[in-house]
């Protein structure tokens, strides 16, 4: 059976998410994702981090599960973001049929 599973996201749900809430859940036997534009650092570690970020140069927050770019953007070229160590599902049907397969760089 799979656990239950709760997502932060925005506004920049890390204004929020403190690492009392995140221990709460974890004892309610949560996971717990996040979606954040990366500017800030997490306050401890979650099962899923997906950064998406607003600018390029204003984000900390250079690794995790998912990077979510929204393109075209003025202040984003995907080419800054190759070399950062974020984990990518290959396509969602490969998700589908193997969810713990990641292909991670």
């Amino acid at each position: 059976h799979s656990k239950p599973y709760v997502i932060f996201t925005g506004g920049e749900p890390l204004l929020q998410l403190s690492k009392k809430l995140v221990e709460f859940l974890k004892l309610l036997n949560f996971e717990i994702g996040i979606e954040t534009n990366g500017t800030m650092d997490l306050p401890c570690k979650v099962d899923w981090v997906c950064v998406s970020p607003k600018d390029k140069d204003n984000f900390i927050l250079k690794k995790g599960d998912e990077l979510k770019l929204v393109y075209p953007q003025k202040k984003i070229d995907p080419k800054n973001f190759e070399k950062l160590k974020f984990c990518m599902c290959s396509s969602f049907r490969d998700l589908r049929s193997k969810p713990k397969e990641r292909i991670c760089k």
